[in-house]
């Protein structure tokens, strides 16, 4: 079988939730899959990756195909014309795979299944900027969805919400879970944790806030709680704020400026895959208080590296997180501050905490994710 791979969001310098799904996938497909054929297509104009790419993914079944068109003149005459034909364009395939919305044209007569990974756009537009939202409509999700054999949720909240807002057939969606590699989480080299604390300037103790900083992640409700935490305990620990901004927040900057704790909170900005362990293993405590996820990788990545996790209730993040967090409405800031004096204040209750979330991380394989997707692949081909 001859099997096409979109792999245009690796091309971000700022790594996201979809890259780790998407590169974590092909590097588990690769080790389970030795017969089938996969073609990763990318376009960017006027810059060489393909070193970088075949590096990544050497298997001998992995070929790369590069293009090199104006991006918004390809994205255009994909959206508009629907040409070039991508799977033409890579010398044809019997399926091709999207894993993750973006413009596009494939030919009718090939398999196609496409992965959604929130429908953040849909349910919370208010936290998108109008070129976001302009972007997500002229996509045409719905569209997508009629067009294609088969769509992979992330978890039941994704396809509860596909199901309902984009109209799908239930029998057209299939969850399959994204995974993780908790290895990459534990035992770290302690020389180089501490070359990352030394040059990030960590305090000795401190609550993380990992993510991309944008509205629907609720960052701002997390400074204030930290605000009430401080007011009410007489406690040493700082706020460490890690991620790179997707959309611009001025009331983020305004809350710190003004909060009376202001040299105690810390915004680090952007860290490469590479460092974000060490921030994990380094914390007191991770908290996620996101409005909305259609799976969270962060909360799963802390508690990998033993550390406390508090998470919202809300979407995807109780389903993922279980009983291995503390589920708090994002909403609440007095919920908030609560939990998270609760496991700052007992020790016992943080032990049994990172006892759980050991225990819950076990139960996400990206080798699982591969070999259900590749089962889900030649399911569609045979059928064909």
């Amino acid at each position: 079988m001859r099997i096409g791979v979109d792999i245009r969001s690796l091309l971000d310098q700022e790594t996201g939730g979809v890259a780790t799904y998407t590169e974590q996938l092909l590097i588990n497909l690769a080790k389970i899959d030795t017969v089938n054929d996969y073609f990763l297509f990318y376009n960017v104009f006027q810059k060489e990756i393909d070193s970088v790419f075949k590096k990544k993914f050497s298997a001998p079944n992995f070929s790369i195909k590069s293009f090199h068109f104006p991006n918004k003149i390809f994205n255009s005459s994909l959206n508009y014309l629907c040409f070039p034909k991508i799977d033409r364009l890579i010398g044809g395939v019997d399926l091709f795979f999207i894993p993750n919305l973006i413009f596009l044209a494939l030919s009718r007569k090939i398999k196609k299944v496409i992965t959604l990974h929130d429908l953040s756009f849909l349910l919370y537009p208010q936290f998108y900027s109008v070129k976001g939202r302009w972007w997500h409509k002229a996509v045409n999700p719905k569209k997508i969805i009629q067009d294609f054999d088969q769509v992979i949720a992330v978890s039941e909240s994704t396809r509860n919400d596909i199901i309902n807002l984009l109209e799908a057939p239930p029998e057209k969606v299939k969850i399959i879970y994204s995974g993780i590699n908790p290895e990459n989480y534990q035992s770290l080299d302690l020389i180089t944790q501490a070359k990352v604390k030394k040059k990030y300037q960590l305090p000795e103790k401190f609550i993380l806030s990992l993510s991309a900083i944008e509205p629907r992640k609720n960052i701002d409700s997390l400074i204030s709680s930290f605000k009430l935490f401080k007011q009410r305990s007489d406690s040493g620990y700082h706020l460490v704020i890690v991620g790179g901004y997707r959309e611009k927040i001025n009331g983020f900057r305004f809350l710190i400026n003004n909060s009376q704790f202001k040299e105690q909170v810390h915004f680090i900005g952007y860290v490469s895959n590479q460092e974000k362990p060490y921030f994990y293993n380094l914390a007191s405590l991770f908290v996620y208080p996101s409005f909305y996820e259609g799976f969270g990788f962060p909360p799963l990545e802390a508690m990998a590296a033993s550390t406390p996790v508090i998470a919202s209730y809300s979407s995807s993040l109780s389903e993922i997180c279980e009983e291995a967090a503390i589920l708090i409405d994002p909403h609440n800031i007095e919920e908030l501050t609560e939990a998270i004096y609760q496991v700052l204040s007992n020790s016992e209750f943080s032990k049994r905490l990172v006892a759980k979330g050991l225990k819950q991380v076990q139960k996400y394989s990206w080798r699982e994710t591969a070999q259900a997707t590749l089962d889900l692949f030649e399911s569609l081909v045979d059928d064909k």
